[in-house]
């Protein structure tokens, strides 16, 4: 109710406690396109029944958006290995067995015109098999679903190889696996230098 941006995409989820529901919708293959896209600049989240609806949309920004994004971040560590692969309506073809391992993904703000190939390998070189759910139309982020679990402490490498603006391009990165389970996802620490300063357009509450 009373959501200023213009509309991009909505989101529904079965938790009634919005970080929960957050993180449960990042952990699916239309929800990472949703919350990654860099068109949106502007979320809502309500919750009434036991669903929380999360839309997102655009209102004016002017901050400076990254040559590419990815998650897991490069150099991450303690990262889920799986993904039920639970979402409806399905992506991922439903005769592709499960669980998965725990979604890659690439934003490029620019654009993804093509796709023209895109590796996860294990630290000895070994090749993990991937679904690759491309950005739909006017979308910007690639996801990558493994069709195996990733193994716990495995190290991996992924490398996707692509055209935007015209010109043809890579990036090239790596994480760690530390957990098992797809949900929840840890919540950031706000106050760690490596993340960039966060605006949230309100004083800072006063000290007690």
């Amino acid at each position: 109710v009373g959501f200023a941006g213009q509309p991009l995409s909505e989101l529904a989820h079965g938790y009634t406690d919005g970080v929960r529901a957050i993180d449960g919708l990042w952990q699916t293959v239309r929800g990472r396109r949703a919350l990654a896209d860099t068109r949106a600049t502007a979320v809502g989240v309500g919750v009434a029944a036991g669903v929380c609806l999360v839309l997102t949309g655009e209102l004016p920004y002017k901050g400076h958006l990254p040559q590419a994004a990815v998650w897991p971040a490069d150099g991450a560590n303690g990262l889920p290995g799986e993904w039920s692969g639970q979402e409806e309506p399905p992506v991922v073809p439903v005769d592709l067995p499960r669980p998965f391992g725990s979604l890659v993904s690439l934003t490029i703000p620019r654009g993804l015109e093509e796709v023209l190939a895109a590796r996860l390998t294990t630290r000895d070189g070994q090749p993990v098999p991937l679904y690759i759910a491309e950005p739909e139309a006017g979308g910007d982020t690639l996801v990558l679903v493994p069709l195996l679990s990733l193994r716990m402490h495995e190290t991996y490498d992924a490398e996707v190889e692509f055209v935007s603006e015209g010109e043809a391009n890579s990036v090239k990165w790596r994480f760690t696996i530390g957990r098992p389970e797809a949900l929840p996802l840890a919540l950031p620490r706000l106050d760690d230098p490596a993340n960039p300063p966060i605006d949230l357009g309100r004083p800072p509450a006063a000290a007690s």
